[in-house]
């Protein structure tokens, strides 16, 4: 924890809104209800936020759950914390990867396709050409007359 959230590198005792602070603005609301639901009603839960650290932004994954007194009431949250800005650059790597090669196979795709299209036309037109040079052939030899 000391060395993902900086309040804590000084060795000052954590501080839930310095903490609260270092996390993404747009993280922020997701964390403060699955800790609310934790404390409230026991509900574990396990997050993938963006906290501020040392001017970067680094990926953590934390996971909680409570702690219950005899009487069934929620004493205290406990968790882990574990910093996944590798894990989280490698699954953006692999996400851009599969919607390139997506993007490929459509391509790919739209060319079978045009080749299909352009085979289809390409057939009849190939018959009046043939038609017409022989039509042409027989004007030339005299067989037919154009005035006809």
């Amino acid at each position: 924890m000391y060395k993902m959230f900086p309040d804590k590198e000084n060795g000052e005792e954590p501080d839930w809104k310095k903490h609260l602070a270092a996390i993404h603005s747009e993280d922020q609301p997701g964390l403060r209800l699955a800790i609310r639901s934790c404390l409230s009603f026991g509900t574990p839960f396990q997050l993938r936020y963006r906290v501020n650290h040392s001017n970067k932004m680094i990926w953590v994954e934390t996971r909680g759950k409570s702690r219950f007194n005899s009487e069934g009431r929620v004493v205290e949250i406990y968790g882990t914390t574990q910093d996944i800005t590798e894990v989280m650059l490698l699954e953006e790597r692999l996400a851009a990867e599969r919607a390139a090669n997506l993007h490929r196979a459509k391509l790919a795709s739209l060319g079978e396709m045009a080749a299909g299209i352009a085979h289809e036309i390409n057939n009849p037109l190939a018959i009046v050409h043939g038609k017409s040079a022989q039509l042409h052939r027989k004007i030339l030899l005299g067989k037919i007359c154009p005035e006809d």
